[in-house]
């Protein structure tokens, strides 16, 4: 509705149906009359519509209108701004802590595929933003998909972690309402074989998620698509996918020292932004 508010909508509407009367008045009374003013005074109006349509028709400059971000570092925040649905980029586990680093990488996918996140160590661990993605929105959500890479020959993917994370936020996070997609199969995991072809794929896969959703009784406004941690291309698949201001995106922040260096705790950002078209 905002949209048919702005300026270049109204004005070619207006001068269209203005037009459109001023020639349905003044038709019949030129035609009989041949007065000299009156005809000038049609043309001119046509030559208004005209321009107005000529305007209308060219390119225009296009901005990126954002929202506030909002931030949701405390409790109220996190009971205020939680979301129903969750979209989540699950990364390919990395131990940042002594238990995690002990295990070979054999040992951490055998542990993986067994469930034990005990032994992973997942909160000290590059998955710890993704806990604290979900766990944020844990007052409302409902639904949660997890997006990963597949493995290849070479290396497993991150669809790997996939099972053993939503465990761990069912078992320990208290999660026990929500339902994890893409945690028991590679549904929602996606082959890194091209930057220009993930990025396709990723975005391909986020709306199909959001008309999942829509089936679910989620509305756009509902769910909230996290980037964290994953690749860029995955990344920009995402938000060519959120180019709506409906679909909010959001991101793991923290503060950081003067040497650039994040310290302090983990916290959610929710963005929204729509790109529209502009007149200067």
């Amino acid at each position: 509705m905002t949209r048919l508010l702005k300026p270049a909508t109204l004005i070619p509407a207006i001068a269209g149906l203005l037009l459109g009367i001023v020639l349905d008045v003044v038709k019949d009374y030129i035609t009989t009359s041949g007065g000299v003013v009156l005809t000038v005074f049609v043309v001119l109006a046509a030559l208004f519509g005209l321009g107005a349509l000529w305007v209308q028709s060219r390119p225009h400059p296009a901005q990126a209108i954002m929202r506030s971000p909002v931030t949701l570092r405390t409790p109220v925040d996190r009971l205020t701004h939680a979301r129903r649905g969750l979209i989540v980029f699950v990364s390919l586990y990395r131990p940042m802590g002594k238990e995690g680093s002990q295990l070979s990488p054999d040992e951490r996918v055998k542990a993986a595929q067994a469930g034990d996140y005990a032994a992973l160590d997942l909160p000290h661990s590059n998955l710890a933003p993704a806990i604290t993605s979900i766990t944020s929105h844990q007052h409302n959500l409902e639904h949660c998909w997890l997006i990963a890479t597949a493995g290849n020959s070479q290396q497993p993917g991150s669809v790997t972690y996939a099972q053993v994370l939503a465990r761990y936020l069912q078992e320990e996070a208290g999660l026990t309402d929500c339902h994890f997609y893409g945690a028991d199969d590679d549904s929602l995991a996606v082959s890194l074989d091209d930057d220009a072809l993930v990025a396709s794929k990723t975005r391909d896969l986020v709306n199909r998620i959001f008309r999942q959703a829509e089936q679910l009784g989620l509305q756009d406004r509902e769910i909230a698509a996290d980037f964290t941690g994953c690749p860029r291309s995955m990344a920009l698949g995402m938000f060519l996918a959120c180019l709506d201001r409906n679909r909010d995106i959001q991101f793991v922040g923290t503060h950081y020292d003067d040497q650039g260096r994040p310290t302090g705790d983990l916290f959610p950002v929710l963005f929204a932004f729509e790109p529209e078209m502009i007149t200067e």
